[in-house]
Formats: structure tokens, sequence, C-alpha cells
């Protein structure tokens, strides 16, 4: 076999010296690639002088026992042989420069083009800054939101404390001013009865008059209660229950406040986060700009 074509690439096949006096000997250890033209001698005598023992040949020589295993393995040969000039040549494209080296003069870039990229990158900051200041005071009213709702839960809670005891104290005057007239009718109904029973018994008119002097203060004490009952229930119970009216109301209107603030706070952070979508809009739009400027000016330093 011989790979012709390319005679700068001379030496297709890469052959293992086993016999070094005997030339013959030597046996394909496979078609080159790319990176061993620069790697292996093409020459066998300069092989084994620098004491190597493979080589680049141009041709060679394979026996096969049937026909078959012969147009199989010419087959393959080729296909890399084929593959290895396209890889030849694709590199001699890409990156092989001629013999006198390549000239590149610089910039290669249209300043004009990286000065607009550039100013195009500055401008960016700009809209950062103002999306960031926007964010940023919002944020503010948001956390003084937070502290709002904090202060008028701690005032429902003191508020709502307050309502419960007064709550109890209301209940037990509206107990003592529901027992309180009761109890004077059954004193009065004793005080009499007994007051009865002296006059019918066999007492002297002196003892009767001093027992009688008893049931009379009896009864001044019952007259008395009675107007004390009436004062008490007057000067307490309408007190009281203007507090519990008061202390009703203003739980009411710290539940109306609580409710409005923390819609108010959810509205707030809602706000926030669509301005911070807005800040990293901006930032990508800023990275995206420096891409673009180091991409034809790789030196530039934002």
């Amino acid at each position: 076999m011989y790979g012709g074509g390319h005679s700068t690439r001379h030496g297709y096949f890469l052959l293992t010296i086993t016999t070094p006096e005997d030339p013959k000997d030597d046996v394909l250890f496979r078609v080159i690639e790319v990176a061993d033209v620069p790697e292996y001698l093409t020459n066998r005598d300069d092989a084994i002088a620098a004491g190597v023992s493979l080589w680049r040949a141009a041709a060679v020589t394979l026996q096969f026992e049937d026909i078959e295993t012969a147009n199989a393995a010419w087959k393959e040969v080729e296909s890399r042989i084929s593959t290895l000039v396209d890889q030849t040549d694709a590199f001699d494209e890409e990156f092989s420069t001629a013999a006198g080296g390549d000239i590149t003069v610089y910039p290669t870039v249209d300043l004009s083009e990286k000065n607009a990229l550039i100013s195009a990158y500055e401008d960016t900051a700009q809209p950062i800054t103002e999306a960031e200041d926007e964010r940023n005071a919002k944020q503010l009213k948001c956390t003084q939101l937070d502290s709002d709702l904090a202060v008028v839960a701690d005032r429902l809670t003191e508020a709502e404390t307050d309502l419960a005891l007064y709550l109890r104290i209301q209940a037990e005057v509206g107990n003592v001013n529901i027992a309180l007239p009761a109890i004077n009718p059954v004193i009065a109904s004793a005080n009499a009865q007994a007051r009865a029973e002296v006059n019918l018994s066999a007492a002297s008119a002196l003892e009767k008059s001093s027992i009688e002097v008893q049931h009379a203060a009896i009864d001044a004490q019952i007259t008395l209660f009675t107007v004390q009952n009436t004062a008490l229930n007057s000067t307490q119970t309408g007190p009281i229950n203007s507090a519990v009216a008061t202390l009703q109301n203003r739980v009411t209107s710290l539940v109306t406040d609580r409710s409005s603030i923390t819609t108010q706070t959810l509205v707030c952070n809602s706000e926030v986060a669509a301005l911070q979508a807005v800040v990293n809009t901006a930032r990508t739009a800023r990275e995206t700009a420096l891409a673009a400027v180091i991409a034809v000016c790789p030196e530039f330093t934002p």
C-alpha cells in the first residue's frame, strides 16, 4: 500500500522495527495521526541511529491469507488515511502557519466599535444604581411597616388583657348587684317575724320596749343597705360598663389596624421582589455588555 498526496506529510504508515538489519521484518503499527508528524522520523536508518523503534514510511506491504480479509484491511487503512488527510487539511487551515510565520497587525478590532462597546458597558452602571436605590427605599418602607405591625400587635395584646380583666370585674359587680337586693327582703322578713314573736311573748313592757329598739335599728340598717346598694350599682356599674366599652372599641380598632398593616406589608414585600427583579435585569445587562467588550478587547479592565 502507498499513501499518496500531501508530499509535505511524507510517511503515512507508522512501522515498528523488529530486526534493524532487515527492513522486510518491519511491522505496521498503525496509520499515523496529525500529532505523529513531528514526533516520528521518516528515515529508517535515522530512527535506528536515534535508538527508537518506530518510524514513518510512505509505503507498506501487507500480506493476508484470503481475499476477504485483504479487502477489509484495505478499506480500513484507506478510511484512516482519508481521515488523516482531512484532519491535516483542517490543521493547516486553522493552526499551521507559513514557513515565514503569519503577521497580524493590531488592533484587529475597529477602535470605534470597541469604544462604542465600552461606552455601552459604562452606561449600564446608572440603571443599576437607580434600581438599587428604588429597591432600598421600598425596603425601608417595608421595614417600617414591620416595626409598626409589631407595635400594634403588642398594643393589641395589652388591650385584650385589660379587656379580659374588666370583663371579669363587670361580671362580679353584676353578680353582686343581683345578689344584694335579694338579701334585704329576707332580713326584713326575719326581723318582722321576730318582732311579732316578741310582742306575743310574756316579756314585760319594758323588755319588749328594749327589744323593739333593736328591731328598729335593724329596719334602719335594711333601709340604709338598700340605699347603699343602689348607690353601689350606680357608682360602679356605669364606669365599669363604660371602661369595658372603651376597651372593646380599642381592641376592635387595633384588630383593624393590624389587618391593614399586614396587607400593606404583603404588598410592600411583593413590590420589593419586583424591584429586585429590575436590579437583577440591570446587573445581567451589565455583565452582557462587559462580555461584549472583553470579546474584542480581552485586556479591558472594568
